[in-house]
């Protein structure tokens, strides 16, 4: 027949499905609160696993700070309106919560490694400013007088990183008004394999025994033994900082039969007196002094001096 139009069953199925939807409640007075009611109780039961779903998602993301709280308000405001409640309701608070730990916990991280960034390129520029191929992380300088003055054990201990490829040999140096009886360096197979003289100043070249690689660590120690080195009314132990370092450690042990005072640590051209009470005893009990100086200036001189009685 003209005009005819037959709809098919699903379509059938929707427009009977709006036509309940739409039934006149038998009591009119209750006919708008009654659809107002299963409009807000309709997502009560359907949307909660895709809510649990969503919030996981988010807390294994990590999202930044200000999104997580804004889920938080979210999800707070539903469980006030009715929509999400119960066990449900606990579930995403606990997500959202965790979501929120790991963004302030992820952009802590990121905050520290970028300033450990920073100061690990700080440290590289140094070494090159420096022309030397490491970086010294540790310097002790330690020096053991015996006897007057007349004989005395320098141990210096060096704990570096590399910063260049292929590095087969370092120098070190070192300046006393006596003479050196001997030297040493460890462990093996590190050697010193060639040395020479500028003035009071004296160079050794030291074999590594291979090639070591940038971010390589080296930990060594130089043992020197000098003959008539400290036997003036005054004496220092003196390091020229000639490479970028974290931190210097100086360590003076007097001889037992000759007293020491006027003791000072002389640094930028001031001195910083050391008061008797802060020596402390050696293990055979003679006066012994230690002090560690953190991020030393490239090019500067520290001292310890001090006077004999």
């Amino acid at each position: 027949m003209l005009g005819a139009h037959h709809a098919p069953a699903s379509a059938r199925s929707r427009s009977a499905a709006i036509k309940r939807t739409r039934a006149p409640h038998p009591n009119p007075k209750h006919r708008g609160r009654l659809f107002h009611r299963r409009a807000l109780r309709y997502p009560r039961v359907v949307p909660v696993r895709d809510l649990r779903a969503r919030a996981s998602k988010v807390a294994h993301a990590a999202p930044e700070p200000l999104t997580a709280i804004a889920l938080g308000v979210l999800f707070t405001a539903l469980g006030i309106l009715g929509v999400v409640e119960g066990k449900a309701l606990s579930e995403v608070t606990l997500l959202v919560l965790s979501a929120l730990a790991l963004s302030t916990t992820r952009d802590r991280v990121s905050r520290g490694t970028v300033s450990d960034r920073l100061g690990e390129l700080d440290k590289d520029v140094q070494s090159l400013l420096s022309g030397e191929p490491y970086y010294v992380l540790q310097y002790t300088s330690a020096m053991d007088i015996r006897h007057g003055g007349t004989e005395a054990y320098a141990t210096r201990t060096k704990k570096i990183r590399f910063d260049q490829n292929s590095v087969l040999s370092i120098s070190d140096f070192s300046e006393s008004t006596g003479t050196s009886e001997s030297y040493s360096c460890s462990p093996k197979p590190l050697k010193r394999v060639g040395e020479f003289r500028t003035g009071a100043r004296l160079h050794s070249l030291i074999s590594l025994g291979r090639p070591w690689n940038r971010g390589e660590q080296l930990e060594f120690t130089i043992q020197e033994k000098l003959r008539d080195a400290f036997l003036a009314d005054r004496e220092d132990l003196t390091v020229d900082v000639t490479n970028p370092m974290d931190t210097l450690v100086l360590s003076v042990t007097w001889p037992a039969d000759r007293g020491v005072e006027n003791i000072f640590v002389e640094r930028f051209g001031r001195q910083t007196p050391i008061a008797t009470s802060d020596l402390r005893a050696a293990r055979d009990g003679r006066p012994w002094y230690t002090r560690s100086f953190d991020h030393p200036q490239l090019g500067e001189t520290i001292s310890v001096v001090w006077d004999y009685a």
